[in-house]
């Protein structure tokens, strides 16, 4: 049976650096509580910035692209999967003649 023999050289046993909270052999206590306190802003904007981000989303998702995918579907009725930008730029255009017929109808009425 073939035993392991396992070898330490002097090249591995380097120093280390001191760890963390230690400085010059001198054991110095953690402030946890003013790290919490410095980076709750920072967790507080990144929080509400995603809160953000899902509702731009979500504004964008639902009746924007699904307009745009209700019209090409209608007029381009040959291509089976369109890519997000002409969905997204049809899906404007629509809501944008939806806008613009509706004031010039609003316009005529009031007239």
């Amino acid at each position: 049976m073939a035993s392991c023999h396992l070898r330490a050289s002097n090249k591995s046993l380097k120093p280390t650096p001191p760890a963390f909270g230690l400085r010059g052999g001198l054991a110095q206590p953690l402030d946890l509580q003013g790290i919490a306190v410095r980076r709750a802003p920072v967790a507080v904007g990144s929080i509400l910035a995603e809160i953000a981000a899902q509702i731009v989303g979500a504004i964008l998702e639902f009746p924007i692209r699904g307009l745009g995918y209700a019209l090409l579907r209608y007029c381009a009725r040959r291509q089976p999967q369109w890519d997000d930008h002409s969905v997204l730029i049809v899906g404007l255009l629509g809501w944008l003649a939806v806008f613009l017929t509706t004031y010039k109808v609003w316009q005529r009425l009031s007239a």
